[in-house]
């Protein structure tokens, strides 16, 4: 039953090896990955081969969704900046993250895309009203836009809602 246990059979080569000789994989059920450590490398380097017979750098050989993902991020901006916004959050400890960009959008059109504190017109932020670190949720109502000069001077003190 032992040997059952330490040893895994390989899709690639169709060989039985012992565990010992397959990476490391904490999600898979049984800690390993399915391939062998040959196969993976030999997978490797024909991939890498593949990419310099082509003459293209790594960015240019990027699977197609990974390339329109690229392409799509780079046309949207405000979804981008929304995206980190909501990961930024998350990290955070924030347990409601409703914000969308239509949401964001409307928001900007309220204060007239200008900051809610100081009016101006720059590089606006997403400022929490109530901070994440302090329960705030990352909604609709708890947003306001804010020039990144007003958000470096309150440094965390509290808004009063609009």
């Amino acid at each position: 039953m032992d040997t059952l246990e330490s040893t895994k059979r390989c899709p690639q080569c169709g060989l039985t090896k012992n565990r010992s000789d397959f990476n490391h994989h904490r999600y898979h059920a049984d800690g390993v990955k399915s391939e062998c450590r040959n196969c993976q490398s030999l997978r490797a380097a024909r991939y890498n081969e593949k990419r310099r017979n082509a003459g293209m750098t790594w960015g240019e050989f990027l699977p197609n969704r990974a390339r329109h993902q690229k392409r799509y991020k780079a046309g949207h901006p405000l979804n981008k900046r929304l995206d980190l916004a909501r990961w930024r959050a998350r990290k955070r400890g924030a347990t409601v993250l409703t914000l969308t960009v239509e949401e964001w959008r409307k928001r900007l059109r309220e204060y007239k895309e200008s900051c809610a504190f100081c009016g101006e017109h720059t590089y606006l932020t997403m400022e929490h009203v109530v901070a994440i670190a302090d329960g705030g949720e990352h909604t609709y109502e708890n947003v306001v836009p804010c020039c990144f000069a007003c958000n470096l001077k309150r440094n965390g003190a509290r808004t009063k809602k609009t």
